[in-house]
């Protein structure tokens, strides 16, 4: 059981969160090849327990929640592109990279 979750005051650091608690429950139920929706996770909190209002920024989002499924929104991947070498100027990840950003003192 989650500290975040019972009223004790008397506890000055929390376990887990509330909202961490409900989304956790609800991603248990969720396998891969589950058709859940952001829609239905917003939908699961229930405003009571959660003592809270958890509603998702859509204008940023631009997309509707009933049509995005949970295993794409946390599963996606960012679009990657490969190249054919390396970037000009760099040689590896030894002093060039680390000299750059001053993780490596002069020697």
């Amino acid at each position: 059981m989650s500290y975040g979750t019972t009223d004790r005051q008397c506890q000055s650091t929390l376990v887990i969160d509330r909202f961490t608690h409900f989304t956790l429950d609800f991603l248990e139920r969720v396998d891969a090849r589950s058709n859940a929706t952001l829609a239905q996770l917003f939908a699961s909190y229930n405003r009571a327990t959660l003592q809270s209002t958890a509603t998702p920024r859509t204008d940023l989002f631009g997309r509707p929640l009933t049509d995005v499924k949970i295993t794409d929104f946390l599963g996606a991947a960012p679009r990657v592109e490969l190249t054919p070498g390396a970037y000009p100027g760099f040689t590896g990840l030894g002093d060039d990279i680390a000299g750059a950003v001053g993780l490596l003192p002069e020697s």
